[in-house]
């Protein structure tokens, strides 16, 4: 995974947005106010940073409820990030299925299969260690035996179940 893509994945699980800027942005008032009808994303072209300008797109996807705004970015990984951060927002698994990026992809099936408590979703994940950890946070939110049965990761296995793990 790039440093890029892993910064947003750290900083969009936060949410980060100014107090009351979702609400502003709804109802057109603030500096929201200020933001084209058309064209939002626009708005977030001028963030030098790659990580503020996928946080903003991500901020106005989910205000205004319109996955359409990602894809103004300029930037694919700013359009990857803000997909991500709206498929966490709509709990829609669809939204992960649009991000080319394997690695990303794998990261929003797993935080979805957390926030939906929906081992399942786990299964659409390549990447092991992105598996098995998807598997660790739902078993230890549980508590759920057979959850921790299906991470092949000895180590994080160990950690789930509560058991030693016996070197060879």
């Amino acid at each position: 995974m790039s440093g890029f893509l892993a910064i947003l994945i750290f900083a969009g699980s936060f949410g980060i947005a100014p107090e009351g800027f979702a609400e502003d942005l709804r109802m057109g008032k603030g500096p929201a106010r200020l933001m084209p009808a058309n064209g939002l994303g626009s708005a977030c072209q001028g963030e030098l940073q790659l990580v503020s300008r996928a946080l903003c797109f991500g901020r106005i996807a989910k205000a205004r409820n319109d996955l359409s705004i990602c894809d103004e970015a300029d930037h694919p990984g700013v359009k990857y990030q803000c997909y991500y951060i709206y498929a966490k927002h709509t709990a829609d698994l669809t939204v992960c299925e649009r991000i080319p990026d394997r690695d990303l992809e794998d990261g929003c099936y797993s935080d979805l299969a957390a926030l939906k408590d929906d081992p399942d979703i786990c299964q659409r994940i390549v990447g092991r260690g992105i598996k098995d950890s998807c598997y660790y946070k739902i078993a230890k939110a549980k508590p759920n035996r057979a959850l921790c049965d299906k991470i092949e990761d000895r180590g994080l296995r160990s950690g789930c179940t509560g058991e030693a793990v016996t070197v060879e």
